[in-house]
C-alpha cells in the first residue's frame, strides 16, 4: 500500500495529521519532503512541480495505445 500523508515532527517523532489504516507496530518506509507550509498556489516553484507531476501522470494515464482494459471489453 502506498499512501501520502502529512505529518508533523514533534519531540523527535513524526505524528500523522490523519488516522492511518495500519496495525499497531506496523513497519513502514517514510520519505520526507519538507516544506514551509506555504500553499502550492502561492509558491511558484512548488506549483510548477505539481503541474509538471500532473502532466506526467496524465500522459501515462490517458494513453490510448496502452488501454488494455478497453481492448479486452471489445473482444
Amino acid at each position: 500500500m502506498t499512501t501520502t500523508v502529512e505529518e508533523i515532527y514533534e519531540n523527535g517523532v513524526f505524528r500523522p495529521l490523519t488516522t492511518l489504516p495500519l496495525q499497531e507496530h506496523a513497519t513502514v518506509r517514510l520519505v520526507v519532503h519538507s516544506f514551509d507550509g506555504t500553499p502550492a498556489h502561492t509558491d511558484p516553484e512548488r506549483s510548477e512541480w505539481l503541474r509538471q507531476s500532473e502532466l506526467t501522470l496524465l500522459k501515462a494515464w490517458e494513453n490510448d495505445e496502452d488501454d488494455v482494459y478497453n481492448a479486452l471489453l471489445t473482444q
